[in-house]
């Protein structure tokens, strides 16, 4: 059962420039759990893991918009078709495809 309010972030690699959007009831828990997979070289998002092993811990973590109700909910996937992080080499969400952008493609 997801927690409200929620916060939309965005996790920004200052070198690469690519970004990771998501959500969570509890960001200080979200953010330790993703860098802590990152350091023991355990993340799931192969490119995210890549700009760590190369570049380093050298990530920006910002707040987008808080998500209120199960009803807006889909604010998630309108970041992520916003800054266009589900576009492999922009993004690290390409391989989220639970709400594709217009024409199908992540």
């Amino acid at each position: 059962m997801a927690i409200y309010p929620r916060v939309i972030y965005m996790i920004t690699h200052n070198v690469t420039k690519r970004m990771y959007i998501g959500s969570t009831g509890r960001l200080d828990k979200r953010m330790s759990i993703h860098f802590s997979k990152l350091r023991v070289g355990k993340c799931p998002i192969e490119d995210m893991q890549k700009d760590f092993d190369v570049y380093g811990n050298n990530y920006t973590v910002k707040i987008l918009d808080e998500i209120k109700s199960s009803e807006s909910f889909r604010k998630e996937y309108d970041y992520m078709d916003l800054y266009r992080s589900r576009v492999r080499g922009i993004g690290y969400n390409y391989k989220d495809n639970h709400a594709l952008p217009k024409g199908g493609v992540g």
